[in-house]
């Protein structure tokens, strides 16, 4: 069975290859639009809708059961111009939806494997989007609303994996590239001038990102650097609110972590490295022009395990940094003011340093241009630090 149904108002042309019981629908109306649809197997189904000036469209599926829809513009929104979609499918039971209903528009939609769904959805003008997924029971939803040059851009290789970008707003720009099973991502920005990207290499990882505001960046990265060295089962979380934060996230060959990092205010920065296994990291920072750098294993091979860091800014100007690596280690980092300070500097790493066996370090500090450091070295270490007032230092340096 062929079913084709074309019209135009001055140039379209569409190319049907079918298989048996395959189905395929084109309605076109405007000016200078083009579609082709090509279908081998059985039991496809292609549907495509342009509406508005020079659209362009292009379906391939290849299997069986798979299902295509293309709608650009529509009647509801008359007047699109240079609206670009192209879907490709390979392989059976795949779905892919793609709706674009503005100004020049490109999307693209690559599908390898079985019973893989992709939906792009743009209401907006001058974006660019791409959906590339290679496996089974894939998941992939684009969507970008109500702002001009906004780019998303989902790879997905494995099986059962989930991502999802939103994006309101202008010239934002979201990457999820995904390589193993079980992995899920969700990116929402709402603003202006967003970038955020995640990697992941492993499996069963959950990775979210929300940012509103305008100029964030957030960058989460979840690696497998050799076959020995894995990133599984991490659950990673960023959340910024405010303006010119930035926020980096990098588990490399560690398992079971739980990094959950939120600022809200203006220029705020945090750079968090972790290598190991079952580490829970938390911060809270909420001020302006506070900063950090946190690593819990800087060591190759990572030995890294069971350590607890808990970072709580308040205020503006605030410092602190980290370094830890052994076993069972537990760091509690609180500063309410201004001007304070754990280390020397926020990229110095001399501030609550930890190499051993079941440390503890606790530093609170209240008030203005207080500093602390602490620096352990060894096993069954415990050194605390309180300080309320003003220009207040302490330093406490253990070792075996």
């Amino acid at each position: 069975m062929k079913k084709v149904v074309l019209s135009a108002a001055a140039l379209m042309f569409g190319a049907v290859m079918v298989a048996q019981s395959n189905t395929s629908k084109v309605v076109s109306t405007g000016n200078d639009n083009a579609s082709m649809v090509v279908q081998t197997g059985a039991i496809n189904d292609s549907d495509v809708k342009q509406g508005g000036n020079k659209n362009l469209s292009d379906v391939k599926q290849t299997g069986k059961e798979n299902k295509s829809r293309v709608d650009q513009s529509g009647s509801v929104f008359p007047g699109a111009v240079d609206n670009d979609a192209f879907v490709v499918q390979l392989g059976d039971k795949n779905s892919s939806t793609v709706i674009q209903r503005r100004d020049r528009n490109l999307a693209t939609t690559d599908q390898i494997g079985n019973s893989n769904r992709a939906s792009l959805t743009q209401l907006s003008k001058d974006n660019i989007s791409d959906i590339d997924q290679t496996g089974d029971f894939n998941k992939a939803s684009l969507t970008q609303l109500a702002g001009d040059f906004n780019n998303s851009d989902i790879d997905q290789l494995g099986d059962r994996n989930d991502a999802k970008t939103y994006q309101r707003g202008s010239f934002n720009f979201a990457v999820v590239d995904q390589a193993g099973d079980w992995n899920t991502s969700d990116i929402n920005q709402n603003g202006n001038n967003n970038n955020a990207s995640e990697m992941i290499q492993g499996d069963g990882n959950d990775v979210t990102i929300g940012q509103s505001g305008d100029s964030n960046s957030a960058l989460v990265n979840a690696t497998k650097n050799n076959p020995s060295f894995f990133a599984d089962d991490n659950n990673l979380y960023a959340s910024q609110v405010g303006n010119g934060n930035n926020v980096q996230v990098r588990v490399s060959g560690g398992d079971d972590n739980l990094v959950s990092t939120s600022q809200v205010g203006d220029n705020n920065y945090h750079r968090i490295g972790i290598s190991g296994n079952d580490n829970v990291l938390t911060l809270d920072v909420d001020g302006n022009s506070n900063r950090g750098d946190w690593k819990i294993a800087d060591s190759y091979p990572p030995n890294a395990d069971n350590n607890n860091v808990e970072l709580v800014q308040n205020g503006n100007s605030n410092y602190s940094t980290g370094r830890v690596a052994g076993d069972n280690n537990g760091v509690v980092v609180s500063q309410v003011g201004n001007s304070n300070r754990v280390g020397t500097s926020w990229y110095t790493g001399d501030g609550v340093v930890i190499n051993g066996d079941f440390n503890t370090s606790e530093i609170f500090q209240t008030g203005d241009m207080n500093s602390a450091s602490s620096n352990q070295s060894g096993t069954y270490h415990v050194s605390n630090i309180v300080q309320t007032g003003h220009t207040n230092g302490a330093t406490v340096f253990q070792s075996n």
